[in-house]
């Protein structure tokens, strides 16, 4: 297969920010952003990833994990 897949979406999050990845057949994996290196524009991108043959990204989302305050009541 081809070395570089194509990007799905390119997105600007908040550096805590963590990242969950759907595929067309299932497959889920919840990534915190620290964790993915950052690369210049002369690299072929990071795998967030491993798809079976076949399968594709669906959707791709990102959320922040909220601080507990318990003065506020928030979990």
């Amino acid at each position: 297969g081809p070395v570089c897949g194509m990007a799905l979406v390119p997105a600007v999050v908040a550096d805590d920010a963590t990242v969950i990845v759907t595929s067309v057949n299932g497959q889920v994996i919840r990534v915190p952003l620290k964790s993915i290196p950052v690369h210049g524009r002369a690299t072929q991108g990071v795998r967030v990833m491993r798809l079976d043959e076949g399968d594709a990204v669906a959707t791709f989302t990102t959320f922040l994990t909220a601080e507990r305050d318990p003065e506020r009541g928030t979990p």
